[in-house]
């Protein structure tokens, strides 16, 4: 991505970062029963609007609470509830351009060897003598 829309790009995500940051934590039981119980929803009405079993709605809402739904589900019962799915992503601490401004390459290469380490280890093995030596060594 060229720099100037990258930048742009990079403030404008910025702008929603203290905006998602206020929002509340997700509720132990998840959004889609705290949604449904203070509409005054059954999970048979929630099933009805969808066209599915209230065994469905209650397999959804486990799901959710167990991080193993899906963002189609999410978005689909929400639906059924007149409400919207929104998800946003953000930085752990401080903002996306102070992220970006840390290059992705400086904090991978503290967990994994570098490409051109690899390409030269693999170098090395190509010949079975090598094999023998890099075995010996630990390498």
């Amino acid at each position: 991505m060229k720099r100037e829309f990258r930048q742009l790009r990079l403030s404008q995500l910025d702008r929603n970062v203290e905006l998602a940051r206020s929002l509340p934590p997700r509720p132990s039981g998840g959004w889609l029963v705290s949604a449904r119980e203070a509409l005054g929803l059954s999970q048979r009405q929630v099933a009805k609007e969808m066209c599915a079993s209230g065994q469905a709605i209650q397999q959804f809402e486990h799901a959710e609470a167990e991080d193993r739904i899906t963002l189609r589900a999410l978005r689909r019962v929400a639906g059924a509830m007149g409400c919207d799915l929104v998800y946003v992503i953000v930085p752990r601490s401080g903002s996306f351009l102070d992220l970006a401004e840390e290059p992705t390459r400086a904090r991978l290469v503290m967990s994994k060897p570098s490409s051109i380490q690899w390409r030269s280890k693999i170098r090395n093995l190509k010949t079975p003598t090598n094999w023998l030596t890099m075995k010996r060594s630990g390498a």
